[in-house]
């Protein structure tokens, strides 16, 4: 199931403490990705903006090849 399927199910059966309880789940992960992402694009310095996409690689999902 992705996540907008569980975030409608939630929200229509158990209201907002599921949906508090998807976003304590999923969005640690979420927020890293989108500061470390925006962080690399908007940096001028260029040894930050490597090591934000080394997180950004370090965090794919596990099972996918790496790219070289």
């Amino acid at each position: 199931m992705a996540l907008p399927e569980y975030l409608t199910t939630a929200i229509s059966v158990a209201g907002l403490p599921a949906l508090v309880l998807i976003v304590l789940c999923f969005g640690p992960d979420a927020v890293l990705r989108l500061t470390a992402g925006l962080v690399a694009i908007v940096t001028n310095d260029e040894k930050r903006g490597q090591r934000c996409l080394d997180v950004l690689r370090a965090l794919r999902p596990r099972g996918k090849p790496r790219d070289k």
